[in-house]
């Protein structure tokens, strides 16, 4: 799941908002990463979340290939100078679909930042902690076996 937000610094702040849900146990966070994409910058940065304990994390690796394979993958020239989408549609294997990539690509930009995290749980507790905010949520989901490969990819 990834809420994105209208600014930069609200990311930050939904992750600390989350805190106080995840440690009441009201959702399980396997692992999860904020987005920041100042206005100025030609691409997003990422980091692991800080605040929130989380169970059975899947590690950065798979921040940074789905985070690349969303926002960088797209500015790489592709043959002939066509607009690159190659590797979009191997994510599809691990249960995140080309129409999730296309969503995050389109609502996430220049000025925006995003909360994303894997959970296996129904989040109305995050999502009402997160109203205030104004959140566009993104979501897919995934199968068991998804789960398995990006632990047994990236966690190791």
């Amino acid at each position: 799941m990834v809420w994105t937000f209208p600014d930069v610094a609200a990311a930050g702040r939904a992750e600390r908002l989350l805190v106080p849900v995840s440690a009441r146990q009201d959702m399980a966070v396997h692992d999860g990463a904020v987005l920041t994409w100042p206005a100025s910058a030609r691409r997003p940065r990422t980091r692991g979340l800080h605040s929130i304990a989380l169970d059975d994390a899947v590690g950065g690796d798979f921040w940074a290939v789905l985070f690349a394979v969303v926002f960088l993958l797209p500015i790489l020239p592709g043959p002939d100078d066509a607009p690159n989408d190659a590797g979009v549609s191997v994510l599809a294997g691990v249960g995140i679909p080309d129409a999730f990539t296309a969503e995050l690509r389109r609502v996430a930009g220049p000025g925006t930042s995003a909360l994303a995290v894997l959970t296996g749980t129904p989040l109305p507790a995050a999502e009402t902690a997160l109203a205030a905010l104004r959140p566009r949520r993104t979501s897919t989901v995934f199968s068991a076996a998804g789960l398995r490969t990006l632990r047994d990819v990236f966690a190791g």
